[in-house]
């Protein structure tokens, strides 16, 4: 169920979709697809807040899961991709650069 500004008969503008699974996309839309800033929210607590291009995360964004574990840092085509700090539950965390949602290079690493 899609709530928000329509023009030329799609979702553009502010607006808020809940998917048929739960989900929860909030925040800015363009030619029917999350497209700017806005939060997505998974029925299992998981979350993500920042930057969308054509429904996929593109740009800086700050990742959390429902054990505390959080990713902040920037996406690419919907995959950690770029500089970023991952922040695991038992405290350990990395800073320094992904490559296609992994962990890339020899940067800092602290348990």
């Amino acid at each position: 169920m899609y709530e928000g500004l329509w023009e030329n008969s799609k979702a553009n503008g502010k607006g808020r979709l809940i998917h048929a699974d739960g989900d929860v996309y909030e925040g800015e839309w363009q030619d029917d697809k999350a497209h700017g800033k806005g939060v997505y929210i998974h029925t299992d607590g998981a979350r993500y807040e920042g930057d969308w291009k054509e429904d996929r995360q593109d740009g800086f964004g700050v990742e959390t899961w429902p054990d505390n574990a959080k990713y902040e840092g920037h996406y690419m085509d919907g995959k950690k991709d770029g500089a970023g700090k991952f922040f695991w539950a038992d405290g350990s965390n990395y800073e320094g650069e992904f490559c296609d949602n992994n962990i890339h290079g020899h940067e800092i690493y602290e348990w």
